[in-house]
């Protein structure tokens, strides 16, 4: 995390976050590293809730994350792309930047933009951050800007200012008159555009990368209660504002991925840097979930069939968990299912998302294992009444549907009552394995029903002999089975 020959004192007050710079160097360097951002992008701030005491705390009043530490981001689509916190002093620009006289939040932005790589890639921002200095500056470093903005002290023409009118009848009166005016001729920052529209109350906008002022139809269901239906009307909205609603969101899709499935919801941490390290892993894993996300979807358009389920970020998130618990099993598992790619039974016996799973792959929709209660008999009840059971076939344990089925680790089990289950595995070797000779003198494998138990990783009914069989543990191998070499 950080280099334990210095002095952590020293360091502190040149840099706030010396104990963690070097990990928010690496996710900065490997997540731009690993991506390519569009033509439209959004800088936003992104917040790490803290409930301990930090000089570096800051009082966040407008979030329901709450206080705690704060960083701006420009992200695609959900990817954060790079980041500066800001703790400690704002980033140094060169020289050709002095004369806009930014302030930090300002200068955090002009040095994100750049890091960017394609050149005149629009960013969208609200209005903490828009002003005719800032957009400047952006221009100079070769990206155009757009998005709402203060009525004072950004840079606004007077002209084109609506002041909020506190009297209904004469509010619902302004409604729609817009206002507009163009810079011309001004070497540092051509066509900056503004516009005022009074909607519910005035709303000020500026921007280097809109091309026109237009009015356009939109459409939308309410509804009716006179016909007691749901309709569809149509609305005008300006065109600007529009591009603005649906492109200036990608960082709260981040941060909302993100906070879905987040380890520290139920953890109470004391120590600052550890509030950054959980957000760096979920930065990091809610990147890796884009790529996935958008690499599939390039494959499916290519292939157009014969693609496995796709995951869920839930489902994503979980095999990441696996993949970085044991390397080594996911390792052994996509070579076995590299080696199938041409089987053609193979897509058939993937049912599922979890069949497809490393680490689990049962068949079955998961049911919320919290919900059930194994140490009593009612819970036992509950859960086999409403989990069904995995069917044992040839193709499935041919094809490793079961991949956790010869892990050599001990399985829970719970009993199953003999007069609704039977083996499974027993009849699958009866069904399959067995000759006529042999089901003639095994009929009672058919449906054996003595001392049958569920295997809860499996979802599997078996009896007291296939359980170890089932899993691949010999009785016979009594070195293995005492724990001798």
């Amino acid at each position: 995390m950080y280099d334990f020959r210095k002095d952590p004192k020293a360091e502190s007050k040149k840099n706030p976050l010396f104990k963690i710079q070097l990990l928010l160097d690496e996710l900065n360097h490997q997540a731009k590293k690993m991506w390519v951002t569009g033509k439209w992008v959004a800088i936003d701030e992104q917040t790490l809730g803290f409930k301990g005491k930090s000089g570096m705390k800051l009082r966040i009043s407008y979030k329901n994350e709450g206080d705690g530490f704060q960083c701006d981001a420009v992200c695609d689509r959900g990817y954060t792309y790079s980041f500066y916190f800001r703790h400690g002093d704002a980033p140094t620009l060169p020289a050709e930047f002095d004369e806009f006289e930014l302030s930090p939040t300002a200068r955090r932005v002009v040095w994100l933009a750049p890091r960017l790589p394609n050149d005149w890639t629009h960013i969208f921002m609200d209005n903490l951050f828009n002003s005719r200095k800032l957009f400047s500056a952006l221009y100079r470093a070769k990206s155009l800007a757009s998005g709402v903005t203060r009525r004072s002290g950004r840079g606004l023409p007077p002209s084109i200012i609506q002041l909020e009118e506190k009297n209904v009848k004469k509010a619902a009166a302004l409604s729609g008159t817009t206002k507009s005016a163009r810079l011309i001729d001004d070497p540092k920052c051509p066509d900056l555009l503004a516009v005022s529209v009074y909607d519910t109350k005035p709303v000020h906008m500026l921007s280097t990368s809109e091309e026109s002022i237009e009015w356009i139809t939109k459409r939308r269901k309410i509804w009716d209660s006179v016909h007691e239906d749901i309709k569809i009307i149509g609305f005008m909205r300006l065109g600007w504002i529009d591009n603005y609603n649906n492109k200036m969101n990608s960082t709260d899709i981040s941060d909302q991925l993100r906070n879905v499935y987040r380890p520290d919801h139920w953890m109470r941490n004391r120590k600052w840097w550890w509030a950054f390290f959980i957000w760096a892993i979920g930065v990091a894993g809610v990147n890796a979930w884009k790529m996935y996300e958008t690499m599939y979807d390039e494959e499916a358009k290519k292939k157009r069939g014969g693609m496995p389920p796709k995951w869920s970020h839930r489902d994503f998130m979980v095999e990441l968990v696996f993949d970085m618990m044991y390397p080594e099993q996911t390792k052994a598992h996509v070579e076995m299912m590299t080696s199938m790619v041409k089987d053609t039974s193979f897509h058939s016996s993937v049912r599922s998302v979890r069949s497809f799973s490393s680490f689990s792959g049962t068949g079955r929709e998961e049911e919320d294992e919290d919900a059930f209660d194994f140490t009593c008999e009612s819970g036992i009840a509950d859960y086999l009444k409403r989990v069904k059971q995995t069917t044992v076939n040839e193709s499935r344990l041919r094809t490793n549907f079961f991949p956790r089925r010869l892990d050599g680790r001990r399985h829970g089990t719970v009993p199953c009552p003999g007069n609704v289950a039977h083996c499974q595995y027993c009849y699958y070797q009866w069904s399959n394995v067995f000759d006529d000779q042999q089901k003639e003198v095994s009929t009672w494998m058919k449906q054996n029903r003595k001392q049958i138990r569920r295997c809860l990783v499996c979802n599997v009914n078996l009896c007291y002999i296939c359980e170890h069989e089932f899993h691949g543990i010999s009785m016979q191998d009594n070195a293995t089975l005492t724990g001798k070499k």
